[in-house]
């Protein structure tokens, strides 16, 4: 064959690979690809889609829909979805929670071996429960006192976090706690050895995963939250309002308690975390109010194009295009539940209140303290949330101040969510999609966000005066 016979072959056998690669990218561009639902167009996300397990329970329909809903919006491979053989905790409140031993037997154990059959155990870092998998597991053992066991109450959720921890739980002791109750010990929690780190987060340094939830009251409140995770929001803007309790009362020394020191408790030296309760009740309405008032510092300082409402004294504010949210809820002794049910969020919001029970459930109810729900409502626009399925303790909360730093600067939502929680192993849960960031834009490629500096220290702060909107009835 002659080399002009040869270089015409090549040149016609280019023609028709390059049509063909046209015609599939026009393919791919002008309709979905098989397999996806009908009308569901999927958004590329983060890089860090493979690293996502979505877990569902089989027995709820509508986990499965919620499920495939954001396997298919993120473009998370098909295999990276896990079941669960559970009861369905969107029919009735009493299935929102499970036992210890349903939770050894029919999560715990099929999940290791999940992992463990596809060698997953350490490319796995985030594990997005949808709705329909219960809240809770009951009566988990912590300590057994002359043959019978102290038992305590965990969000699934968290306990999922502490898989593989690498450093052992500690008892909590409180001596404040023991005056109230006659009891020595509260429960029995492990420190989060993620809490205010500025290293991407991997199981195999710590043990444990970023654990996330889509959920609300009704099905599309948890699709919500995927569809405002992928809304186009190319620049940071918005209000975040910050609501103190009481008098707003501080010491005037603004900083985030750390309950245990972080430098001391860590993967090499686990016999020597212990913890370090601080103060009473009436000294931690102050420690948090100080959280609260160094948020506003860190926020004006740091990110000069949102701005700052810190609600007067003895009022509950509500507001609208909010970025960010942080409040005693309904332990506010101004609380108003209205205020609170109006609160209107811009795409991309987190919110974090001080309520000890705020995520105790997915049914409307018009009792008891207020709930994380509220806020998650198709209408209010959350994007991210955190709540507590029981007591957390005063020492188990986590601080709004490193939330917000850690998310305004660019990191995604479940980052930023756990480096701001004290324990796993214990009773918070988070809302949201985790590869949510504050702002995103479809088009272009993730970013590598800025690790922005925790200071302990501001000079004194002032608030600011921004026009809150009031309760319109």
């Amino acid at each position: 064959m002659s080399a002009i016979n040869l270089r015409r072959i090549t040149a016609v056998l280019g023609l028709f690979l390059g049509l063909g690669l046209l015609w599939l990218g026009l393919s791919r561009s002008m309709g979905a690809p098989m397999g996806w639902v009908d009308g569901l167009r999927p958004t590329v996300g983060h890089q860090d889609v493979d690293r996502v397990l979505v877990v569902a329970n089989h027995n709820s329909p509508a986990s499965l829909r919620v499920a495939q809903y954001y396997l298919q919006r993120r473009r998370i491979p098909p295999d990276h979805l896990f079941t669960l053989d559970l009861p369905d905790s969107t029919l009735l409140p009493i299935f929102e929670s499970i036992s210890y031993k349903t939770y050894q037997q029919k999560v715990e154990a099929p999940l290791r071996q999940f992992l463990n059959q596809r060698h997953w155990q350490d490319q796995i870092r985030y594990v997005v429960l949808t709705k329909g998998v219960p809240l809770r597991i009951k009566g988990v053992p912590y300590r057994e006192i002359e043959g019978r066991f102290l038992r305590q109450n965990q969000s699934l959720d968290s306990t999922i976090a502490a898989l593989d921890y690498k450093i052992p739980p500690i008892e909590f002791r409180d001596t404040e706690y023991q005056q109230l109750t006659g009891k020595t010990i509260f429960g029995l929690l492990i420190p989060n050895l993620y809490w205010r780190q500025n290293y991407p987060f991997e199981h195999r340094l710590t043990g444990g995963y970023l654990v996330t939830r889509l959920d609300g009251y009704q099905e599309k409140d948890a699709l919500a939250l995927v569809d405002r995770a992928l809304q186009s929001r190319p620049s940071l803007t918005g209000t975040v309002l910050l609501d103190p309790h009481g008098q707003n009362q501080s010491t005037g020394d603004p900083q985030v308690i750390d309950i245990f020191d972080p430098q001391s408790c860590g993967v090499d030296r686990p016999t020597q975390c212990q913890l370090q309760p601080k103060g009473t009740w009436e000294s931690f309405e102050r420690d948090y109010n100080n959280d609260l008032r160094l948020a506003q510092g860190q926020i004006q300082q740091q990110f000069p194009q949102l701005q700052v409402a810190l609600a007067p004294g003895q009022s509950f504010a509500t507001g609208t295009n909010l970025l960010g949210y942080a409040s005693w809820g309904s332990n506010d002794e101004s609380f108003d539940r209205r205020n609170y049910q109006s609160l209107q969020f811009r795409s991309g919001a987190v919110v974090d209140t001080l309520v000890s029970t705020s995520g105790r459930t997915f049914f409307p109810t018009r009792t008891g303290q207020s709930l994380i729900g509220d806020l998650l409502r198709d209408s209010q626009g959350v994007t991210g949330a955190r709540g507590y399925i029981d007591e957390p303790e005063r020492q188990g909360v986590g601080s709004p101040t490193i939330l917000f730093n850690e998310y305004f600067s660019g990191v995604n939502l479940a980052t930023a969510f756990y480096r701001s929680i004290r324990f796993v192993g214990w009773r918070d849960i988070v809302l949201g999609d985790p590869l949510a960031t504050v702002v995103f834009d479809p088009q272009m490629p993730p970013k590598m966000p800025k690790q922005a500096a925790l200071s302990a220290e501001f000079p004194a702060l002032s608030s600011i005066s921004l026009p809150l909107e009031p309760h319109k009835s």
